[in-house]
């Protein structure tokens, strides 16, 4: 429960207000002095007192029972004797009972307590601030519902201005929306009459950082203070109040305050028209450029460019939402992005005046990035708008020369996956050497030391590619450290079977794995490895270094036995070693195939949906 005009702790001295209003009304009648006698104290059996509902420097508001009328009211009681305290609260009082308006909760009666302290009683009313309601952003209350409710809160501060009154401490805080749809403007407590002419001290401002609802030791409140209020400027007007208002729309339709935690000397500078502008705090929240425009409007830090009366905020206001959009500013605010985004393409590509210095690679992405989102913004308002779908043919028909360092990431992650899957097909080829060590010495093959190497080499392999399998991001040098060791594998099998049975197709099948598998940077060092492993062996014998396996006889080439014994029952292992070759190498290559064929349909897909958001033209 919100209670109206609770006790206000910004009631410290301040500037003078003496503007003109413009098209102004006077109130009836002179204000009355601070001195003004008040009505006699009441009947004791008048008003039956009830609960405290709030407490400031300067008053306690109460809830009493009115037993005249049997109606529940609100009454606001000095508790702070100084004549200057004093004098503020009757003027309080006397400057809201002054003001009949809905939005304005009216004062029913002004008197004194039989110990002399001055009261006035006011309807209560129910409801939330719009603070409290920003704070829990509630679903019941729609950005709809929440600019309606301002537009009616606009117009009460606009039909206090015609009467001559200033309220000097607009927020949120202040601002009160009831349980029937109702809207309040609270807390008179500083407010101005233009035609007084009391003279208030001034007091230095505070150098602390403020945040959403802080108030000071000076009349307003840091945060919703226009800059002219801010320097303590003595013809101050009702732009002031129009500025604070501005502040609350920026709140209301970003859901942070316009100048949340700046200390007073930022305040008192010029506000850029980035940290004034809705849309750019908070792109994420898709505000309207008509909304964006008024509160940057209402908020300009030079009073003369400023909205003249708050009567035009609230217009404003139920202009969007009776659907009036100003189709004129949003064609230009697309134009504008719209050509914005052309003159970056043109850097992305290379083009127009930017040839007349070379671009380099970051600074084109950087173009690209950019003009792909001003495209966007262009688009967004005018959705067929020619430029900017001209634009974005041109940035997704020519891609960058440089490939992105989120697009290079994706591949690096792509390229360590199939590296992770040559790994594990590794280690299942390598680890099925047990069965062939199993399988020669079934068929009567001589266990040397040269077969015992073999098969260590082989047991090695397996145990390395599958660790290998298992790093997150495989290196290049761990990519050639298992090349090698699978090469050194590979060849070894001449001292089973000599250079031209098993070797040759073992070592291409391992090449053509490890070149699908790695970077093309690593592919020249894999088909040199696979040469060596497949040319050497034939070399080292040739000249000596290895027994000879074979020998020519009248243009007859001779194969002699090693290890295993060339028998018809040999054949029968060499023709399984064949066969597990064949099987391990196609299914080694089907993942990559796999993702080949995914890559491909995505592509497509995706050519699909760009035509379908930029169609041909006819």
């Amino acid at each position: 429960m919100a209670t109206p005009s609770a006790p206000s702790d910004t009631l410290a001295s301040g500037p003078t207000v003496e503007a003109p209003l413009g098209e102004q009304e006077t109130l009836a009648g002179p204000a009355s002095p601070a001195d003004a006698p008040l009505s006699p104290p009441p009947p004791s059996d008048r008003y039956r007192h009830g609960d405290e509902l709030g407490r400031g420097g300067m008053g306690v508001v109460m809830s009493w029972t009115d037993t005249h009328f049997g109606r529940e009211v609100a009454a606001k009681v000095l508790i702070d004797g100084a004549p200057r305290a004093r004098a503020r609260f009757l003027h309080e009082a006397r400057t809201q009972g002054r003001l009949e308006h809905p939005s304005i909760v009216p004062v029913h009666d002004l008197a004194a307590l039989p110990d002399g302290r001055p009261f006035f009683t006011m309807q209560r009313v129910r409801g939330e601030t719009l603070a409290s309601v920003l704070a829990s952003e509630k679903a019941r209350f729609t950005r709809r519902k929440l600019l309606d409710a301002f537009a009616r809160i606009a117009l009460a501060v606009h039909y206090a201005h015609l009467r001559g009154v200033i309220h000097r401490d607009l927020k949120p805080a202040n601002l009160m929306l009831g349980e029937f749809g109702e809207v309040y403007v609270l807390d008179w407590g500083i407010a101005r009459l233009v035609s007084a002419k009391a003279e208030e001290a001034r007091e230095p401002l505070p150098t602390e950082s403020v945040g959403l609802t802080e108030s000071g030791s000076f009349l307003g409140t840091p945060g919703y203070m226009g800059p002219e209020q801010a320097r303590g400027d003595d013809d101050l007007d009702a732009r002031i109040d129009v500025y604070a208002l501005g502040c609350v729309l920026f709140e209301l339709l970003t859901g942070e305050a316009m100048h949340q935690g700046k200390a007073m000397p930022q305040l008192l500078a010029t506000p850029s028209d980035a940290d004034r502008s809705p849309a750019l705090r908070a792109p994420e929240r898709e505000i309207p450029p008509e909304l964006d425009a008024l509160c940057l409007a209402a908020t300009m830090p030079e009073r003369d460019a400023r909205l003249a009366t708050a009567r035009e905020l609230a217009e404003g206001i139920e202009r969007y939402l009776e659907g009036d959009r100003d189709l004129s500013l949003r064609t230009s605010a697309a134009q504008e992005h719209a050509r914005k985004a052309a003159r970056l393409c043109d850097r992305a590509l290379g083009k127009g005046a930017s040839r007349s210095r070379v671009v380099t690679d970051a600074e084109a992405e950087e173009a690209r990035r950019a003009a792909l989102l001003e495209v966007s913004r262009a688009v967004a308002l005018v959705p067929d708008h020619p430029l900017a779908l001209a634009t974005l043919v041109a940035l997704l028909t020519e891609p960058p020369k440089r490939v992105p360092a989120e697009v290079q990431q994706e591949l690096d992650d792509l390229n360590s996956a199939h590296t992770r899957v040559g790994g594990r097909t590794g280690a299942l080829a390598y680890g099925g050497s047990a069965f062939l060590l199993a399988l020669v010495v079934f068929f009567g093959a001589r266990i040397g030391f040269a077969s015992l190497v073999t098969v260590a080499l082989f047991f090695t392999a397996g145990l390395a590619s599958f660790a290998f399998s298992r790093l997150s991001r495989p290196s290049a040098v761990h990519s050639m450290l298992m090349l090698a060791l699978s090469t050194a594998a590979l060849a070894s099998l001449t001292t089973l079977f000599g250079p031209f049975i098993g070797t040759p197709t073992a070592v291409c099948v391992n090449t053509m794995i490890f070149v699908v598998s790695n970077g093309k940077q690593l592919r020249p060092a894999i088909v040199a490895a696979g040469l060596l492993g497949t040319v050497s062996p034939t070399v080292l014998e040739l000249v000596g270094v290895l027994p000879r396996s074979f020998r020519f006889h009248e243009g007859t080439l001779i194969l002699l036995p090693r290890a295993v014994p060339l028998e018809p029952k040999a054949l029968i292992a060499v023709g399984v070693c064949f066969v597990v070759t064949v099987v391990v190498s196609s299914l080694a290559l089907v993942p990559f195939r796999d993702d080949l064929d995914d890559a491909q349909r995505k592509s497509r897909i995706l050519s699909w949906q760009l035509r379908q958001f930029v169609p041909t033209r006819k």
